[in-house]
């Protein structure tokens, strides 16, 4: 790498340009919604209504720009392109003040996210704004509400846990340690003894929308027992004489909070939370924002879901452009629900200890994941699971209870993508979730399905998915340019993982070299285009003998041992012979067994493995 130093390439400037892509349009230029129409017509004077002021000139986020890059490389990109529009507000924002200096406004929030403006004000506040800015669209602040589920007294041995195969991965070293989990909800209870060695800490880790509570709280009057508190039992806490109650005991939690004690929250409230776990010091160059989000609250409209409602879509899709890993309950309804719907969203319904699906959980087509998408994405233990509940302010410390919902399953997803970036922090928004569906455990005969989604969630299926399909990324990547201004060049570290026999070279999403080998890997690109802006990617390719997936072929697939990157040998030959007898009818297979990726370990997999025996013998 000595000698290559990035230059004259300007990638966050690249990415920006990407990000900003195509300006979205309003639904309705210069117009007032209809439903906020009709509560003008309809109200006493002087009332004040709750609406939203879309502004035009929304970024449409592209993902598939910021794949691979790090983390906080995206973050900052993303929250760069959407306050880049803030500038769009001032005049609106003016207007605003002038009314609320003669009563017709009582409060304001921008709301960058979405390059919008809530306000709460009068009809001729609305009105003005509508007649003097023709390219907002004016809708209404509609409600939010927790998915409130069913609460209980302790009882029983928890079972959630070894059903997920969490302890499995644990005793792997990987914990949690290194991440970051915000929970959007009624707030969390930053007195549970549970909790508090857990809490991330600081001015960036707590955000209350309302601006009421400046330290962690959780006072729920609506679901009962700290609707919050009781998700982040399920991701972290654990007790005080050290057992985990969590899927990710090691990791850190900060927390928001989107719903009043009464639990009302509003849309604007929602875009809000997202917003700030965006950035929570506002400052976008430091890395302070989390890895994970888990919501488990739905937008209160019937309509939402049959029209794919998009007002919460792109603060979703900027959570993910930023590689953050969105998780959000199914629905406790049977219906599905926004956002979790959206298909930037990890959906979780819920099964009970039998892995049948919970009665009520949230599932079926939906218009805003047309086929061959299903929802929800997976499934995981929501039914009767042990919890963290409110203290009311330290009164109650010993606060446990036993819960049944989707807002209780998503928590389980949300700890264990925390997992898995503990394990690989590499990973990414996009392989994490790749990694959760693709190492589910198959629950019905045509999964992925619109019941169980990939399967039940399974964290060592998900680790060992990892390890045969997703290749570490090369490090150390530089440019330089080349003697006569038209050519650049590329060199990189190679990935340490075995799994890696060859790397792409892509340019502004385009492939532009074949499978570039040799150590230290390098590149010339040459010639290119003397003018324009270029960002290039350099992507591991995966060993692999005739399609076939070899590297899970050199994988032990020993029965209850974690795939590694030891030779195959005899003895795996009869595990496998022996799991296509009576244990694959009970559908208790390894995954690193399943050669052409069908999903069933049989014949088949017998007969590559047989194949290429000789081939992988040592």
């Amino acid at each position: 790498m000595s000698g290559f130093v990035p230059n004259r390439v300007p990638m966050s400037a690249v990415a920006l340009a990407v990000l900003l892509g195509a300006m979205a349009h309003p639904a309705w230029a210069g117009r007032i919604a209809p439903e906020v129409e009709g509560a003008l017509r309809s109200a006493p004077p002087g009332a004040r209504h709750r609406v939203i002021v879309k502004l035009p000139g929304a970024p449409a986020l592209d993902e598939s720009a910021l794949k691979g890059r790090s983390k906080a490389f995206r973050n900052r990109a993303v929250v760069g392109a959407l306050r880049s529009l803030e500038r769009n507000q001032k005049p609106a924002l003016e207007t605003l003040k002038g009314h609320r200096a003669v009563g017709n406004v009582d409060r304001m929030r921008s709301l960058w996210i979405a390059n919008a403006i809530a306000v709460e004000a009068s009809e001729d506040a609305i009105r003005d704004l509508a007649a003097m800015y023709p390219g907002v669209e004016i809708v209404e602040d509609r409600p939010i509400r927790p998915l409130c589920g069913a609460t209980g007294n302790p009882s029983g041995t928890p079972w959630n846990l070894d059903k997920i195969g969490a302890p499995l991965v644990w005793n792997q070293g990987f914990r949690g340690q290194g991440t970051v989990i915000a929970i959007i909800d009624t707030g969390v209870d930053g007195k549970h003894p549970a909790l508090v060695p857990r809490y991330r800490g600081g001015t960036n880790s707590w955000h209350d929308v309302f601006g009421l509570e400046p330290v962690p709280v959780d006072y729920d009057l609506a679901c009962g027992e700290g609707h919050g508190t009781l998700a982040a039992g399920i991701i972290l806490a654990t007790t005080p004489s050290g057992t985990p109650i969590g899927v990710a005991p090691d990791a850190k939690w900060i927390g928001v909070r989107i719903f009043d004690s009464q639990g009302k929250g509003n849309e604007s409230d929602a875009l809000a939370g997202l917003q700030w776990v965006l950035d929570p010091d506002g400052n976008p160059s430091t890395d302070d924002a989390p890895d994970v989000v888990n919501g488990s609250w739905y937008l209160d409209n019937a309509q939402a879901v049959s029209t794919c409602d998009t007002s919460l879509q792109n603060a979703v899709a900027s959570l993910r452009a930023a590689g953050i890993v969105p998780v959000f309950a199914s629905g406790n309804n049977t219906a599905p629900v926004i956002p979790a719907a959206y298909p930037e969203s990890v959906a979780v319904g819920a099964t009970n200890t039998n892995d049948s699906i919970w009665t009520d959980s949230g599932r079926g087509a939906t218009a805003c994941r047309p086929s061959p998408l299903v929802y929800p994405t997976l499934v995981a233990p929501g039914v009767d699971i042990l919890t963290t509940a409110q203290t009311y302010g330290g009164a109650v410390p010993d606060s446990y209870f036993v819960v049944t919902g989707t807002s209780f399953a998503a928590p389980h997803v949300a700890g264990a993508a925390a997992l898995l970036l503990s394990a690989y922090p590499h990973l990414g928004v996009e392989s994490t979730e790749a990694a959760l569906a693709g190492g589910a455990f198959d629950l019905g005969p045509t999964e992925p399905d619109s019941t169980f989604g990939a399967g039940r969630l399974d964290v060592l299926g998900s680790l060992n998915y990892v390890r045969n399909n997703i290749p570490d990324p090369p490090t150390g990547a530089g440019v330089k340019l080349l003697p006569g201004a038209v050519g650049l060049g590329l060199a990189w570290l190679p990935s340490p993982t075995t799994m890696v026999s060859s790397y792409t070279v892509s340019r502004n999403g385009a492939v532009v070299a074949p499978p570039v080998t040799g150590q230290p890997y390098s590149y010339d690109d040459s010639p290119v285009p003397v003018a324009g802006s270029y960002t290039y990617a350099v992507s591991a390719v995966k060993r692999g003998i005739a399609s076939v997936a070899t590297d899970a072929m050199l994988g032990n697939i020993s029965r209850g041992a974690a795939v590694t990157a030891d030779r195959v040998d005899g003895f795996d030959l009869v595990v496998l012979q022996e799991a296509m007898g009576s244990a694959f009818g009970a559908l208790n297979w390894n995954p690193a067994a399943d050669f052409n990726n069908d999903l069933m370990v049989n014949q088949t997999d017998l007969d590559i493995l047989k194949t290429h025996f000789g081939q992988v013998m040592k």
